[in-house]
């Protein structure tokens, strides 16, 4: 319900909310509308990027003494895949059958499955020097490696 309130509360996402309904949007328009409503979603000004914000959302959060990744806004990457996958839904919705291949899934022996992003969500330079304090390993919920989506790193205490 949480989008509902923001389209509310600023009525020119309805515009961005609308390229969705679009049948002929573009990759490049359902990105752009996408991270829109993303930004807003997270807090942003409508005319902030998802780039400009994840950076300042890192900054406030490492200046605190946890910093926790798994609130970071996703990457543009990240969120145009998304974008790409409720564009998809909406369109089956309608009655639009798009392949979902082209549409932020990939076809696996399990079905599809979403892509998540084609890129890394950090420099690798940067993963590198992330660890969590897990005592058996990087598996659950609790640690910070799994919940920021990433593999263990050999900097973690296990």
């Amino acid at each position: 319900m949480k989008m509902l309130d923001v389209l509310t509360k600023n009525p020119s996402l309805f515009d961005a909310a609308a390229t969705f309904l679009n049948r002929d949007a573009t990759h490049e328009d359902i990105a752009s509308a996408g991270n829109k409503c993303l930004v807003v979603l997270y807090g942003g000004g409508e005319d902030d990027s998802v780039h400009a914000l994840r950076y300042l959302t890192f900054v406030r959060s490492a200046a605190s003494a946890k910093v926790h990744l798994a609130r970071l806004p996703p990457t543009e990457e990240a969120a145009a895949q998304h974008s790409y996958r409720t564009f998809h839904q909406v369109q089956k919705w309608l009655g639009v059958n798009l392949e979902p291949t082209n549409w932020g899934w990939k076809s696996s022996h399990q079905g599809l499955i979403p892509v998540m992003s084609t890129k890394e969500p950090a420099p690798l330079t940067l993963l590198k020097f992330l660890s969590c304090s897990c005592k058996k390993g990087c598996t659950g919920r609790n640690c910070t490696c799994q919940r920021a989506g990433l593999k263990r790193s050999a900097l973690c205490k296990f």
